[in-house]
């Protein structure tokens, strides 16, 4: 228990925990400046070191050295894990007090394990989030980009050509020839339009819905 209140220099803490004094203090800076305020200071304004801190930067350090993790990567995954940290060190020090080490040990291990498991589901949770973002922007563009091709296609069957619109005239033209009426040539003629607007808008969605398929 007296190990909780006993303050290091930086110069101790480099040997404890194997790391240059000027490792420790780019380590410390870094947690400094993330936030982290638990380093104490003495009257001469030299930084002091309790076992909660150099547990830390003893974790810290290994996501960078063991874990392989970027330093920044490393010091987000140390702030975001300091709760399990600082309790770590409390098992450590009431396990002295206990002759079961080893089980504190295999627990420890099994705690470390799911805290990765932890992150990687984090990791893919994000990733999933942002893959149902992009999802959902496309699936609002679809029907804005239906609706124009289906407008176009309408608007270029129902423009007659030039051609179509001579031989309407033309057959206007003929109507009192033809034998019957012109009530019944004009209902033939849109029929016969309307047939072929339907084959040709069937055919315009048909390749549509293929297209967003």
């Amino acid at each position: 228990m007296k190990e909780l209140n006993t303050l290091y220099t930086p110069a101790q803490v480099a040997e404890r925990i194997d790391l240059s004094q000027s490792s420790v203090r780019r380590y410390t800076i870094a947690l400094e400046k993330a936030g982290y305020a638990n380093i104490k200071r003495d009257p001469n304004n030299h930084r002091k070191y309790d076992i909660y801190d150099i547990q830390t930067l003893e974790y810290f350090k290994g996501l960078v050295n063991d874990k392989k993790r970027s330093f920044e990567q490393a010091l987000e995954e140390t702030m975001k894990d300091l709760d399990y940290i600082h309790a770590k060190v409390d098992t450590r020090d009431l396990s002295t007090l206990s002759s079961d080490n080893k089980h504190t040990e295999r627990l420890e291990q099994k705690v470390d394990t799911l805290i990765e498991l932890v992150r990687e589901l984090d990791q893919k949770t994000e990733h999933l989030q942002k893959d149902n973002a992009r999802l959902s922007a496309l699936l609002e563009k679809q029907p804005l980009a239906l609706e124009m091709h289906k407008q176009a296609s309408i608007d270029a069957v129902e423009a007659p050509k030039d051609e179509d619109r001579e031989q309407i005239e033309d057959d206007e033209g003929d109507t009192p020839k033809v034998s019957e009426t012109p009530q019944q040539g004009a209902a033939e003629t849109s029929e016969t339009k309307k047939e072929e607007i339907n084959q040709k808008n069937d055919g315009i969605f048909s390749r549509l819905r293929k297209f967003f398929r």
